[in-house]
């Protein structure tokens, strides 16, 4: 799995970007806009390349940011999802939904 740091660009709240993801592979890309702008938060979708040690899962990284306004201090929560390779379009939307929601409550859980 090949890991990309983070650059330390500035955060628009309200943006979801899609690395390594089709646009038609994810269904309602517009209301995952909606989600990152109700929440004030940046949305980062990334897919692995590499899933050698997941013969018949692929995987998807979302990052919820949230910059605080105060310089050196932004917030962020992780999830993860790993659905099957033969899922469908509609079932691999369902769990990254889920996955989404669950990184914006780790994301809220922070102090």
């Amino acid at each position: 799995m090949r890991i990309e740091p983070v650059s330390n660009q500035s955060f628009l709240a309200g943006n979801v970007y899609l690395k390594q993801v089709a646009e038609n592979n994810v269904l309602n890309t517009d209301v995952l806009k909606k989600i990152a702008e109700k929440n004030d938060i940046d949305l980062w979708i990334s897919k692995a390349k590499q899933t050698k040690y997941l013969p018949k899962n692929d995987m998807y990284t979302i990052t919820a940011h949230q910059d605080l306004n105060i310089p050196p201090y932004t917030k962020r929560g992780v999830a993860v999802v790993l659905p099957q390779k033969t899922d469908n379009e509609k079932t691999v939307t369902e769990k990254l939904f889920g996955a989404i929601f669950e990184a914006i409550e780790n994301l809220r859980n922070k102090i």
